[in-house]
Parts: C-alpha cells; structure tokens; sequence
C-alpha cells in the first residue's frame, strides 16, 4: 500500500465509504468557524434608510421601481374528478422551466396591482403572495387612501367602505396597531371586539371607512343575528378576506366556516371580494375552473425567503432537544408544536425559561400568554414554544430569532410557519428545522384520515342512488360511534338527514393527496415539490449528529456483543436507554440516515471447555 493509500485509509476508513460524511463534518465545522468569526465582528448599526427599506408599511413607503413591472401569471389549472359538487384540484406551472424567460419581477404587492384596483368592479380578486411582500400593506395603505381621498372628494357620496377579515385576533391588533403607528389616530376597538376606522373631512363630517374583525367574530354575528348581518354586509364596498385559506384549515375544528365562506361568495354580486394568502391551495384555481375569478384579477407574486440560509431536517425529540441545546448565547428560537399535551410538558420541562403559547380558546387551558411570549414583534424568551395557533397572524421582526423549528407536515402551515420572521435588513437570517414524520405516524394518520373519508364518501353515494357502502356502515356494530366521529357530517333532526361540511371534505382529500405522497415518494421528495422549490434559495440536509457519526466512524465493522452496541450508541445519543432494551429493527430505523445498519456475524469459540458458536452485533452499510 502506498503511503497517499495509507494516509487516504485512515482519513477516511473502509474503503472510502464514509468520506462524504467526514467531508460534510469538515464542512460543518468550517461552517460553524464562519458563523462564529461573523458574530464577533461589531455589528453596524442599520441606516435610516435601510430601515425604511426593510420594514414597508404602507405604499408610500415603497420605493417605486423605474420601470414598469410585468405580472406574473398564477399557476394554471388541471382538475381532479370527484364525487360530489366538493372539488379538488392539484396546480401545475403552465410552461416548463426551460420555457420561462427571465422577467423583472415586482418586489410588492402594490407594484404587482399598480393602478388596476381603481377598475376593479363586483367579484372576486385573489392576491397569492408570499408573506412579507405587503399585501396588508396595500390594503391599509393605498386601497384605504384612495377610499378615503374619494370619500372627500364627493363628500361623502362615493363612500367605499371596507370590511377586513382576519383570522385570528393577534392579527386584528397587529392591523390595529400598524394604523396607530401609521398616524391614523381614528381606529378603536368597539363593544363588539371589532376594529371601527372613522374619518372626518374639513366640515366635521363624520365617515365610517372601515371594519376589522376575526372571521370567528363575524361567524357569531351571522348565527345570532343573520338578517341584520346580510344587511350589514351590503353597506361595504370591498370585503377583503385575509390569510384565506382560513375557510378550509379551520375547518377541522369549525363547523362555521362554511357559513361566512358562503356570504361572502353571496357579497361577491355587490362588493369587490379580495382574497389574499400565501397558501391558497385550490381555492383560486377551483375559482378560475367555475369561471368565478378572472384571470386578469388573479394576481401572483412568487418570493423564494431569502433569509433562510440554512435548513436542517431532523427526526424525533431527541434531536430536536440537541439541536436546542447547540443555540449559540443571544440566539432565540420559535418552535411550532403539533400538540397541546407535548407543549404542556415541555413547560413542565423547561419551566419560566421558555414561553409555551396555545391559543386562549383552547379547551385545556392557556399556559403562557402571548404577551409573555412575544411582545412588538420580539420573542420575550430564549425559546418560544406554540401549538399551530402561530402557524399565521403574527409578523416577528426579531434580529436574534435565528432558529425556527417546523413540526407539522403539511405543505400550507409550513410556508407560513418560516414565514413569520420578517427580515429588517439582507443580514437578519435565519435557519430553518424541518421534523420528518415517521413512518408509523404517516400510517396512523393516514388510516384515521381515510376512516373518515371513507364515511363521508359513502353517504354521499347514497345521497347519489349508489347506498351500497352507506348501508355497510350501519350494519356495523360501531356505526353511531363512527359517524359521529366524522366532523364533516352533522346530523339535523329537523330533516332527519346528515348535513355535509364541504370545507372539511376538501381539508381531508388534500390531506389524503399529502399523506399518499409522503407515504410513496417519502417526506424529502414530497416537501422538496410542494415546499421547498417553492420558498427556498438552499437545499435542506439531514440533521447528523456529530458524536453519533464519530462513533459509527470508529465502530464500523467491529464486532461486538449486542449489549456492548446497544450501551456505545446510547451514550452516543442516538436514543434514550427505558426500561426495555431497543430491538435490531428500531436502532436501523434510526440508523438509516446514517447509512449504516447491524448486521450480525458468528465466531466459534470455547466456553467452559465447550466449542460454541456465539452471535456478535457490528456496523455495516446499508444497503437501500
């Protein structure tokens, strides 16, 4: 052997075989030097103008750009068949990458509009941008101006008023406070929970110009009071609909959804209905499909999240807990938690040092308040823990969060999620966590998920002549258990029939859609379609933990009792030791981004004077 053999063996043992991850630590460790020698360089402090530039708030704090800008085209549309009049639809590019020529793209919403609102009639507007690219901006700022420049302007016979709904109440007191900070001193909250703007002009006449309230609110409104309600929406002329995929993520939990989505569908024929999200899923091209949306009123603003300079999937609590604990001194991180009983514990784990933040609704009770865990847009705790109540609605502009950690795994509520830290200036970055699910949760969750669509599916091939599976159903000794398991039936007595949610059954054939691809393309692939082509400017890795890696590199292909194995990757960190030894098929599971697995091998030996043949554990490659 030669002495560069030599020396490339022992850098890099077994033939080569782990060089890529020795090179990927080299990598790392360079990496972390970087980060390190850039966080003891002094901080400039940011310009005026820098910060001007960073944090729009209004159109006339946007900088126009020289040249007019060119509108980029929505997705184009193929329909999916279905059942029943609830419609899924799956959105593809209309041109191949290969087709698409370079473009100069707005940088906001109001660029992207221009002048066009001034000619927009009764109907339907959709605004799909991503967060942080003004589209409350554009409400609040040039939409709402130019309202109130023509309420003056024909005292008051032309008064445009608008009704704004959000989905959640942080969000209607950021827009609350965005006005006060704005110098809009006329916007208070009124005896019912809903934000009133009054205006005056030089005669002290006084004009109510607009509304913000939570869909929830208006919700309550329409079944206590449903006549006045339908009056009350006519007196508006814009109806603007944020983070609009409300109508159907809410849907799970509740049943109302459908009944402000179809009033204000119904408002359409009078008002100028704006619909705006990042996250429309189907809803606009299934608005497109019907002929309801114009394509001229379909307005597309694609931003990759350039502040996400890393990304990082991991696998379990564990690395979850490590990676944690890795959070440099004057680093925060916002962690989104599936679960209130998980986020109980991790309070009881961590106690005051974190924030642990549910929604004030929540059946089993808040544990921290929101002010106790972000306060004007920065993080109060090291760490903040939230259930999906967060996933929307709140804009942080911290400088020091620079982890976010993303446990749920639906395409919708992720793109959100890294999008609540909004960037002051090109050096505010951040990474992003991605927790993959297991396969075992996928299988659970999608077997829960089909049980109830099955359900619904059945009663509405009965409600079409076909009561074959419908009749299955109730023959089955746990029928009433199972349909009132399914939250997308509701039986009213009244007509002695079930009533479908449509929102619901849309919310659960996409999640069917997701599931299937996790399922069969893996979360990688899934997320990398769905996510990440379309948010990010890097590529996310697996998570590797460091002592695990070393120790596999010194291990590999050394064989040893099963105990001596199992005890070297717990102290390792692979897993937590319990009461119960860990199988050959768990640690492999936990193994496999490590491309390693235990293989088994024999050796005769003595034992007492007697020849036997004993079964040692060793480390090889897996093979997939």
């Amino acid at each position: 052997m030669s002495n560069n053999e030599k020396l490339t063996e022992t850098r890099y043992p077994f033939h080569g075989f782990y060089r890529p991850f020795v090179a990927e630590m080299e990598e790392i460790e360079a990496e972390r030097a970087r980060e390190q020698a850039v966080r003891q360089q002094p901080q400039a402090l940011p310009t005026t103008a820098e910060l001007l530039n960073a944090l729009p708030t209004t159109s006339t704090d946007i900088e126009r750009l020289p040249e007019p800008v060119t509108k980029t085209s929505p997705p184009g549309i193929i329909s999916v068949p279905v059942q029943d009049d609830v419609h899924l639809e799956a959105v593809v590019p209309e041109v191949s990458n290969e087709e698409i020529q370079p473009t100069e793209e707005p940088a906001w919403v109001a660029d992207l509009i221009g002048e066009e609102y001034k000619e927009w009639e009764p109907g339907l507007v959709a605004i799909e941008a991503m967060t942080g690219t003004g589209k409350t901006a554009f409400i609040l700022g040039t939409l709402l101006k130019w309202c109130v420049d023509e309420c003056h302007r024909t005292d008051g016979r032309r008064s445009n008023k608008i009704l704004f709904l959000c989905n959640r109440v942080p969000l209607r007191d950021e827009i609350l406070d965005a006005l006060r900070k704005a110098g809009v001193p006329n916007a208070y909250i009124d005896g019912y929970d809903v934000v009133t703007l009054m205006v005056w002009d030089d005669d002290a006449q006084e004009y109510s110009m607009m509304k913000i309230s939570t869909y929830q609110r208006y919700e309550e409104f329409l079944a206590k009071d449903p006549a006045r309600a339908r009056r009350e929406i006519r007196l508006f002329s814009y109806i603007v609909c944020d983070e609009a995929q409300y109508f159907f993520t809410d849907a799970p939990f509740n049943k109302n959804t459908t009944l402000s989505y179809n009033i204000i569908m119904k408002a359409s024929q009078h008002a100028t209905v704006i619909a705006m999200t990042a996250t429309p899923e189907n809803m606009f091209t299934a608005w497109m499909r019907k002929g309801l949306l114009a394509q001229n009123r379909y307005y597309y603003l694609p931003k990759k999240m350039s502040h996400i300079r890393k990304a990082l999937i991991y696998s379990n609590d564990l690395e979850r807990e490590k990676l944690l604990n890795q959070i440099p001194d004057g680093e925060k991180a916002l962690v989104l938690i599936n679960d209130w009983a998980i986020l109980r514990k991790l309070k009881d784990l961590y106690g005051d040092a974190v924030g642990c933040y549910c929604s004030v609704n929540n059946i089993k009770g808040q544990i921290d308040a929101l002010e106790d865990c972000i306060k004007d847009g920065k993080l109060q705790k090291r760490i903040v823990f939230t259930t999906e109540v967060l996933y929307n609605g709140i804009s942080i502009k911290d400088k020091t969060l620079k982890h976010i950690f993303v446990e749920t795994w639906e395409p919708l509520k992720i793109i959100q999620m890294q999008g609540r830290k909004r960037p002051v200036n090109e050096t505010d970055t951040c990474t992003v966590y991605y927790r993959a699910p297991s396969r075992k949760q996928l299988t659970k969750k999608r077997d829960w998920n089909q049980y109830d669509l099955d359900t619904v599916e059945a009663w509405l091939d009965y409600k079409h002549g076909k009561p074959e599976k419908w009749n299955g159903i109730l023959t089955q000794k746990d029928a009433q258990e199972r349909i009132e398991r399914c939250k997308a039936l509701t039986y009213i007595h009244a007509e002695g029939t079930y009533q479908i949610n449509p929102m619901l059954v849309n919310n659960m054939r996409q999640m069917r859609d997701l599931l299937d691809a996790l399922y069969d393309h893996g979360y990688r692939a899934t997320m990398q379609e769905r996510v990440w082509d379309k948010t990010l400017q890097v590529s996310p890795r697996e998570y590797r933990d460091e002592a695990i890696t070393h120790y596999i590199i010194d291990n590999f292909g050394k064989a040893m009792s099963k105990q001596e194995l199992q005890a070297g990757l717990a102290e390792a960190g692979l897993y937590k030791p319990g009461k119960r030894p860990i199988g050959q098929s768990i640690l492999n599971g936990k193994l496999k981004k490590y491309h390693v697995q235990i293989g088994t091998t024999t050796k005769k030996c003595r034992v007492n004077g007697k020849s036997t043949t004993l079964t040692y554990w060793l480390l090889v490659q897996d093979h997939p």
